[in-house]
């Protein structure tokens, strides 16, 4: 039992850096972690309508769904723009406005690159095994990461590349895959546990 009026804040401090400091030293198997996660299909069902400088959407023969909200848009093999809500099944809003010409019964693809990891994933360790298609995949740094999100050949059947994408806005892991996934698949991969936080009074 810790003394009445004893340095608390002081003594879980110390605790806190010395965990890390041992987490660090090692590749200890009780912070290893398994995680699962799956690509989604590309959508490209039906055209669309879009008038240059808006951001709504009008498909024609579309059944979009709210799960769409947040994923990548590509309107007749032009840039990327995010899905940014979803109304219903034929008029979605995308963002920014639509710089490009004005669209007119034009074909466009649906796709999600970006996926968030486990919330306790400190780093990913090694690989990442595509579970359906018996594919594992390298994590390769970022360098390029700037260069290939904004190139535009990115139609092949498997993706290629895995690289560290950043943190979503909950300080969780984000990878991205290169080129977009086209179709579904469960990935697997093993990561380093981030040790649970100790609070200080």
């Amino acid at each position: 039992m810790i003394p009445k009026g004893a340095p608390v804040r002081g003594l879980l401090g110390g605790v806190k850096r010395s965990v890390e400091m041992i987490r660090n030293r090692g590749n200890w198997s009780f912070f290893h972690g398994t995680g699962y996660f799956t690509l989604v299909d590309v959508y490209s069902t039906g055209t669309v309508d879009i008038t240059n400088g808006t951001g709504s959407v009008v498909g024609t023969s579309t059944v979009w769904t709210s799960a769409m909200v947040g994923r990548k848009m590509r309107i007749a093999g032009g840039p990327d723009y995010k899905v940014a809500t979803f109304t219903d099944t034929t008029h979605i809003t995308i963002t920014p406005n639509f710089a490009e010409a004005t669209a007119d019964d034009d074909t466009y693809e649906i796709y999600q690159d970006t996926f968030s990891l486990e919330s306790d994933c400190d780093r990913v360790l090694g690989q990442f095994y595509d579970v359906t298609n018996g594919r594992c995949l390298d994590i390769s740094a970022a360098i390029r990461g700037q260069e290939l999100m904004n190139a535009t050949a990115y139609a092949q059947t498997y993706v290629d590349t895995v690289y560290q994408f950043g943190r979503d806005s909950s300080n969780v892991p984000q990878i991205t895959f290169w080129p977009p996934p086209r179709s579904a698949a469960l990935f697997r991969y093993l990561y380093y546990r981030r040790p649970t936080a100790v609070s200080t009074p």
